[in-house]
C-alpha cells in the first residue's frame, strides 16, 4: 500500500500565505481511517494521504470522524532541502585539476630541456672558439712558415 505522509509544515502553510509565490493547492477525497489533533488519514482507493492538521485547520459541514467521507484541502511545503553535487561536475573539476597538475609538470621538463639545450649550445661554442684560436694559431704556424717566417 502506498503511502503519503504530508509534514506538519503543511497545515502552517495553509495558514500563512506566502507572499510573492503562487502556492499550489491540492486536494483528496476519500474516506477518514483516523482522525487526531495533529493528523488526519484519508484513504482515496488504495493510497493512503497522512495530512498534518493544527487548531486553525476549519472544519466544515459536520464532525470530522473516522468512516466519513471528506474532501481535504492542503499545500506542500518543504521542510529541509539538500542539494546533491552534480557527479559530472565532480568528474569535470577533478579532470582539470589533474590536466593542471600535468600541464606544471610538462612545464618543468620543457625548462629543464631548454636549460640543458642552453647549457650544450654555450659549452659547443666555447670548445669551437679554442678550436677556432688553436687552429688560427696552427694556420699562422703553416702560413708563416709557407711564406718562410718564423711564427
Amino acid at each position: 500500500m502506498k503511502s503519503s505522509v504530508i509534514g506538519a509544515a503543511v497545515a502552517a502553510a495553509l495558514a500563512m500565505p506566502v507572499a510573492g509565490f503562487a502556492v499550489t493547492s491540492y486536494q483528496v477525497t476519500g474516506q477518514v481511517l483516523e482522525v487526531s489533533d495533529s493528523a488526519i488519514v484519508v484513504e482515496k482507493g488504495k493510497e493512503k494521504f497522512d495530512i498534518a492538521r493544527t487548531a486553525d485547520t476549519k472544519v466544515d459541514g459536520g464532525e470530522l470522524k473516522v468512516g466519513e467521507k471528506v474532501t481535504v484541502f492542503y499545500t506542500m511545503s518543504a521542510k529541509k532541502v539538500e542539494v546533491k553535487a552534480d557527479k559530472k561536475v565532480g568528474l569535470a573539476e577533478k579532470a582539470v585539476d589533474k590536466t593542471g597538475a600535468v600541464a606544471g609538470k610538462a612545464g618543468k621538463v620543457v625548462e629543464k630541456t631548454a636549460d640543458t639545450a642552453a647549457k650544450t649550445v654555450d659549452g659547443a661554442v666555447q670548445e669551437t672558439g679554442k678550436v677556432a684560436k688553436k687552429a688560427g694559431g696552427a694556420v699562422k704556424g703553416t702560413a708563416g712558415e709557407i711564406l718562410g717566417k718564423k711564427p
